[in-house]
């Protein structure tokens, strides 16, 4: 059993100098509790890292084998899922998703498409009223509730995150245009988790994976431009956080908006995968730049795909890696996870963490580690 000591760091990859020194800096620094990082080229494993702890006090290491919540950093997941919807043409783009989804018709939703959804423009960024942690983790009462949500602003007119709506938005079109009785999970797993590689990713850890899963540490302080609009979105008592995240029925409930758990290398995978699987056609569209209007929870703009965060923005410019020309494409999740491609690299990178900041993936321990890697990857391409 390994002490409150200096952090061990684990490089499993041949490429792992830079990043793992980064790690090392980060972790030593008290900048970082416990880390997984990894980027994929072309289905190889080009760097994977691991270092740190995976809570206090400091005595179980973090492997390659632990399970961290990505929190919003899923949302890229399940639109690579929905990708596959529109290529196998079950639902159109702009198509009412009312069609396959009647009851969201409700409250002057008849018009809400699949585009609002993956850009956030649906309007219904709101959590309803009275949710508690456990109705939640309720896939019936959560999509029949959002189902029945009244528009804060007509579909399409104006951008809001919504953070935890989308994913029972977008899970209902899923289970809505698969027909097979399976649920978001499973769904998902066959359209891209597997095909990907990425056994190792969980929208809904099963019981016996649990104990693989990081503690996490709290994250406060966090600010918006228009806190009353963020906090009915994300309400305090539904927040990120180990008060709501670290209980068993959520980290086995199915959260396509904010609640998969998985190792960077399964996440890494996904995005790999989309550099060069298919749907092919729908990742090309999907990662170029659909909505750059500033975001009324977020509080400034950011570029959108569909379901993704883009680079290639002169209007909001972003941080690494989603800053710079066209081409990659990806989601970070809240407190500082991130993973996305660069299709130019022909790569896919994730970063975990346990320890949450408000600044989130801009934070510079995480632009540091973001740094090295991609520095890495480039290495190896050229």
């Amino acid at each position: 059993m390994i002490m409150d000591t200096e952090p061990p760091v684990t490089t499993v990859s041949d490429v792992d100098d830079l990043v793992g020194a980064a790690v090392r800096e980060s972790l030593a620094g008290g900048e970082e509790l416990g880390v997984q990082v990894a980027a994929v080229v072309d289905g190889r494993v080009v760097v994977h890292v691991v270092g740190g702890f995976t809570g206090f006090p400091r005595r179980r290491p973090v492997t390659v084998d632990s399970l961290f919540p990505m929190f919003s950093a899923t949302k890229g997941i399940v639109a690579a899922a929905c990708l596959a919807v529109l290529d196998a043409g079950a639902l159109r783009l702009d198509e009412p998703v009312a069609r396959v989804w009647p009851e969201l018709a409700a409250a002057g939703k008849d018009q809400v498409s699949l585009r609002h959804i993956l850009t956030h423009t649906a309007g219904i960024p709101q959590m309803p009223e009275g949710t508690t942690v456990e109705a939640m983790c309720d896939w019936d009462a959560m999509a029949a509730a959002v189902a029945a949500l009244t528009p804060l602003w007509p579909p399409g007119s104006q951008v809001a995150y919504h953070a935890y709506t989308y994913g029972w938005l977008v899970g209902e079109v899923l289970r809505r245009t698969d027909g097979s009785g399976s649920g978001v999970d499973a769904i998902v797993r066959r359209l891209v988790l597997d095909p990907a590689g990425a056994q190792d990713v969980w929208l809904g850890v099963p019981a016996e994976q649990e104990h693989r899963i990081v503690d996490l540490v709290g994250m406060r302080g966090r600010e918006r431009t228009d806190a009353a609009l963020y906090r009915r979105a994300i309400p305090e008592h539904l927040d990120t956080g180990p008060e709501v995240y670290g209980r068993s029925d959520v980290r086995q409930a199915c959260l396509p908006g904010a609640g998969a758990v998985g190792t960077a290398l399964a996440l890494a995978r996904v995005y790999d995968w989309l550099t060069r699987a298919t749907p092919a056609g729908w990742t090309a569209r999907g990662a170029s730049i659909w909505e750059e209007r500033p975001d009324a929870v977020v509080g400034r703009a950011v570029p959108r795909g569909l379901g993704f965060w883009v680079s290639g923005s002169t209007r909001a410019p972003q941080s690494a890696p989603l800053d710079g020309a066209h081409g990659r494409f990806g989601h970070p999740g809240a407190g500082g996870s991130i993973a996305w491609a660069d299709v130019d690299l022909g790569a896919g990178f994730a970063v975990l963490r346990n320890r949450l900041t408000p600044e989130g993936w801009r934070d510079p321990s995480l632009q540091r580690i973001v740094a090295a890697t991609v520095a890495a990857i480039r290495s190896h391409r050229y």
